[in-house]
């Protein structure tokens, strides 16, 4: 007799783990095939939990991180009506806050007899008993499993509890997973509109520049990230008019490239009307500083050639990287202004000079001579001047690809150091 009742005590222990087992395999086949549909899931998860527990309340709550409560994410017998109003805060006395805060679950028989939670007896309820397991990922608890009106909570056995902890950190992993499938999305999401974006910029500076068979014109730009702030054009004013310049906007990333688009149409729609490059800036420095609600600025160097006469009248809005090679000799081209979007009623200088064949006019942003190499060394305008100087009688074209194939060859990679490079490259042919 007693190894008849031995055998079926291990019999059914046999079978409990056997079921236990398949509830946890029908778990996970779940969460890798309904990962697309959480409700599904987690419906399924809740049939499971009253197969064992026989209950007729049964909720999952997760912690929503934008309101720091607890929130109702699938239950059966609550009216749906009300699901949205219930929220729980961690920091109350309620028995739901008190698992999530301490990570343990709580089986509470007759709440009458809890003077701790007798306050929060919801009248709903037809009985005063409840089972509460905290849902856990890697040891942190980001909501609870409530059980309430089940036939079986007197009866329940331990290894009955065990598994349901078990699920309740199922319930978890399932959780993690689909927030992770979901930030994948996302960020799937995020890359195509930045790599939309990266081209959408890209398509904005003009790659030709044979706009007059007396001037060599290059200009490049490499941005550091997909998107950057580095930016310039070159386009004909009129038939003896070339406008140029070349900016840079503070900071990298998405909203440099925001703002750098925003400069860069403001500039080239005033051009056109005003065809002075100390009135350009002037305007269109009170259109950005007065719009912009950012502490953005935008440095900028702005040239108008006259091919007639041959002639540079140029202004600077703190872009301190621009000069002219002549016969061996160097000519800064300098004036006084800040950069555009600071000051509303900020004022810039204009200077003229004139031009002489063979000239070649260079203006870059401080991503060339400012790149680093291992021993902290900034590659500086000597080494730019030094290169230009031994290829000065290739093409503009040549001597950008010498110039950025040595930045690339000296710097070294490091975030603290690297940024976006842009240089332009005009010969007086």
């Amino acid at each position: 007799a007693v190894i008849a009742i031995n055998n079926a005590v291990l019999l059914k222990k046999i079978k409990d783990r056997a079921k236990e087992l398949e509830y946890l395999y029908e778990i996970s086949n779940l969460t890798v095939l309904s990962i697309q549909n959480t409700e599904k899931l987690f419906n399924k998860i809740i049939e499971l939990i009253n197969k064992i527990t026989l209950a007729k309340r049964i909720s999952i709550m997760i912690l929503d991180e934008k309101t720091n409560t607890l929130k109702i994410i699938s239950s059966i017998g609550i009216e749906e009506s009300i699901i949205p109003k219930i929220s729980v805060s961690p920091k109350e006395n309620r028995p739901s806050s008190i698992v999530f805060r301490e990570g343990k679950h709580l089986i509470v028989l007759d709440v009458d007899k809890s003077k701790e939670f007798r306050p929060n007896k919801n009248l709903r309820y037809k009985t005063n008993s409840f089972m509460i397991f905290p849902i856990k990922t890697h040891s942190t608890v980001i909501g609870v499993i409530n059980i309430t009106e089940s036939e079986k909570i007197k009866t329940i056995e331990k290894e009955e509890i065990e598994l349901l902890q078990l699920i309740a950190n199922q319930v978890g992993y399932a959780y993690e997973s689909i927030k992770m499938y979901e930030r994948e999305i996302e960020r799937k999401a995020i890359d195509r509109e930045i790599e939309i974006m990266t081209k959408l910029q890209m398509e904005m500076l003009p790659t030709k520049f044979n706009l007059t068979d007396k001037l060599d014109i290059t200009f490049f730009v490499q941005p550091y990230r997909m998107v950057g702030g580095d930016f310039y054009d070159v386009f004909p004013l009129s038939d003896n008019e070339i406008c140029f310049f070349l900016g840079d906007v503070s900071g990298k990333g998405l909203p440099a490239s925001l703002f750098m688009a925003a400069v860069k149409s403001t500039i080239k729609a005033i051009s056109f009307q005003f065809k002075e490059p100390k009135k350009i800036l002037e305007l269109s420095n009170s259109v950005l500083a007065q719009s912009t609600e950012t502490s953005m600025f935008s440095t900028m160097f702005i040239g108008i050639i006259t091919t007639e006469d041959y002639k540079l009248t140029f202004s600077n809005a703190g872009h301190g990287q621009q000069f002219i090679l002549r016969n061996n000799e160097i000519i800064h081209l300098h004036t006084k202004g800040i950069p555009l979007g600071i000051e509303r009623k900020a004022t810039y200088q204009q200077k003229e000079i004139n031009l002489m064949k063979n000239d070649i006019i260079v203006v870059y942003s401080d991503g060339i001579t400012e790149s680093v190499n291992s021993n902290e060394e900034m590659f500086g305008e000597e080494r730019l001047i030094e290169i230009i100087k031994n290829h000065h009688k290739e093409k503009t074209e040549e001597i950008k690809n010498k110039i950025i194939e040595y930045v690339k060859k000296f710097k070294v990679n490091n975030p603290d150091y690297d940024d976006d490079m842009s240089i332009g490259i005009i010969k007086v042919l």
